[in-house]
């Protein structure tokens, strides 16, 4: 029987040796592919890729691989055109790199959000404030590590100055206003998933905009804008409640997410969903302990098998 065979899509140098490392051990087949600097010839069928992996980030702006960002979009899509099936395919992907999308889809579920208007010119983003409660906070659409994020603390400070720096850290050069919603707690929460199932959810509290639990990920901010801080937040274990796991998979569900990390914050005894990613760095055992059977990158390659399994008995 022939051996089926999966490629990871892949900017990052380190975030996925734990991945290939769990592969390995499984004996499964893979090859990376190296989004930052590579081609793909449109007539290419990738005959031998049976699967694919999309660990694609928009952080990668942070690392100067910008162009990264929607070359992947191409590639997720090529991919599905041929029928290969994709973790985290074209719909999550288009999640991860849009925060009006997430918005939008918060909407959609019914699920409260921080009041949202997106904009396009430094003027718009100054005229549309004055319709905001103070604080309000300016994020680029196309973002990630909290890279960009700006709260101002009265309307006058925000002046097209400001919201040209934010617009243009966007590789999309679009920016999304909101109210900047204060957590009851000092606290934001992360639920992570794979698939419909909950792996665990952290607390953070202290640092920046960026609740990235690799401390790899919080680098300083190349536009230097206040929102952001390179120290990390404080993170710890948090026993979730049922109901913001089941809203989650929800959203999960109607992403088409396949892993997820999901961020909300409490305020005045209600949760706030701002943020999802899709790429889902996992905690490391040094933030949060996990029996073997439950380590995050397990759970995630129990779904990858899971997959190459369906497509062996379909090819059968």
């Amino acid at each position: 029987m022939r051996r089926f065979k999966v490629g990871i899509l892949n900017e990052h140098r380190t975030w996925q040796v734990g991945l290939c490392e769990e592969l390995r051990r499984r004996d499964i087949d893979f090859r990376e592919i190296r989004i930052q600097g590579t081609y793909f010839d449109i007539n290419d069928e990738f005959s031998d890729i049976d699967l694919v992996i999309n660990r694609a980030s928009p952080s990668a702006y942070n690392r100067n691989h910008q162009a990264a960002i929607f070359f992947t979009l191409e590639m997720i899509e090529h991919f599905e055109q041929l029928g290969i099936p994709v973790i985290n395919g074209s719909l999550a992907y288009r999640l991860e790199i849009s925060k009006a999308r997430q918005c939008r889809l918060f909407q959609q579920l019914q699920l409260p959000f921080p009041r949202t208007i997106v904009v396009n010119s430094p003027e718009q983003a100054v005229e549309a404030a004055g319709s905001l409660c103070i604080p309000l906070v300016l994020k680029p659409n196309v973002g990630g590590s909290g890279m960009g994020c700006t709260t101002f603390a009265r309307h006058d400070d925000l002046t097209i100055e400001k919201a040209t720096e934010v617009l243009a850290a966007s590789v999309d050069r679009t920016a999304v206003l909101q109210d900047h919603v204060h957590a009851d707690d000092h606290k934001s929460y992360r639920v992570q998933m794979v698939g419909l199932d909950h792996l665990y959810t952290v607390s953070a509290i202290g640092g920046g905009a960026n609740k990235c639990l690799d401390p790899d990920c919080h680098q300083y901010d190349p536009i230097k804008t206040t929102g952001c801080s390179d120290q990390v937040p404080v993170f710890a274990e948090h026993d979730e409640l049922s109901e913001a796991i089941d809203e989650v998979r929800k959203i999960a569900l109607a992403g088409n997410l396949d892993t997820c990390g999901v961020e909300y914050l409490i305020h005045e005894g209600k949760r706030y969903y701002y943020d999802i990613n899709a790429l889902s760095v996992f905690a490391n055992k040094t933030q949060i302990h996990f029996e073997p059977k439950d380590d995050p990158t397990t759970r995630f390659v129990n779904l990858i098998e899971q997959r190459l399994s369906q497509l062996r008995r379909d090819a059968a």
